[in-house]
């Protein structure tokens, strides 16, 4: 029984007392909690985390799909997604950048909608198609920046007006 002295329950108390406040000093320094809090509070978190949701997505395909990344597989999402990926190149920068455009999608399709009318039905030639269409999207982009910059100053929302433009007017049609 060492640790004892004649006071005896006393000074036990104390030492345990001691160390449940040395245990919660070390659990409030390092609790997960704070840790995580203080994490996301980084401004640099916020695309860690999408980022890594990729990584695990891609890890589980890896393992669960056999060939998942053989080179004719990797040819064949080449070939099946190119829209897909120019869309999604499109909003990760906007993304990134600090905001987050919703006229993306209605600007790739109007644009799709542009190149197919100039070339089916028009007959341009194609390098003019492309620098038309190059030419409305610089458009729309301006028009959304000066939207951004006068009216929205919630810049998340700049997006909204032109995605409603594009999206009533191609309907009224």
């Amino acid at each position: 029984m060492t640790g004892w002295t004649p006071v005896g329950m006393g000074v036990q108390r104390i030492d345990e007392w001691t160390r449940m406040i040395a245990l919660r000093r070390l659990w409030y320094r390092y609790s997960p909690q704070l840790i995580f809090g203080e994490l996301l509070e980084k401004r640099w978190m916020e695309p860690i985390v999408p980022f890594t949701l990729l990584i695990v997505v891609f890890a589980v395909f890896i393992l669960t799909i056999p060939g998942y990344t053989s080179l004719a597989q990797l040819r064949q999402l080449m070939r099946s997604f190119p829209e897909q990926a120019f869309v999604a190149m499109a909003m990760a920068i906007s993304i990134l950048s600090g905001g987050i455009d919703l006229s993306v999608g209605a600007v790739f399709a109007t644009a799709d909608f542009l190149t197919l009318y100039l070339l089916q039905v028009q007959d341009w030639p194609v390098s003019w198609v492309i620098v038309a269409v190059l030419v409305w999207g610089a458009l729309i982009g301006a028009v959304n920046a000066a939207v951004s910059a006068s009216y929205c100053p919630a810049n998340r929302m700049a997006g909204l007006p032109m995605f409603l433009f594009l999206v009533f007017s191609g309907a009224s049609d």
